[in-house]
């Protein structure tokens, strides 16, 4: 008789933002035949049952692409000057990860087995205009 195979995989959530119209987070995947973690932003209508797109959340994407790259920029400048290692290999299109935070839309970088999961939250101040009017304000 052959030895079994053991395969193990774990999924936990972690939910950034809830209240009774919208959820969003990002659902985190680990198993035993993959070395890397495997993160899945969400975002979630839950008066309609909807799973929302970028495009959803997004009433102006040229404009919002414009601004979004424009403040990560600043943020990963000032960011990469600090003492701290943990963004100075990143660039903003590292941040491909976009959940909705009680601040404002952030942009995640993926797990770094060092540094762990590195954020930037643009807040809504400065992109509310390109945002969708229906989620927004939460």
């Amino acid at each position: 008789m052959g030895a079994r195979m053991m395969y193990r995989m774990s999924i936990w959530p972690q939910v950034e933002f809830l209240n009774n119209q919208f959820a969003s987070g990002m659902m985190h995947i680990k198993n035993s035949w993959d070395e890397n973690i495997v993160s899945i932003p969400f975002n979630f209508d839950l008066r309609k049952g909807l799973v929302l797109s970028k495009t959803d959340i997004i009433a102006k994407p040229t404009e919002f692409k414009i601004s979004k790259d424009q403040l990560l920029t600043k943020e990963l400048e000032k960011l990469k000057s600090s003492t701290s290692l943990d963004y100075q290999s990143l660039n903003i299109n590292d941040f491909s990860m976009m959940t909705v935070k009680k601040e404002g839309l952030a942009f995640t970088a993926p797990f770094d087995v060092v540094y762990g999961f590195r954020q930037i939250v643009i807040p809504f101040y400065e992109i509310r205009s390109t945002l969708n009017p229906q989620y927004f304000p939460l």
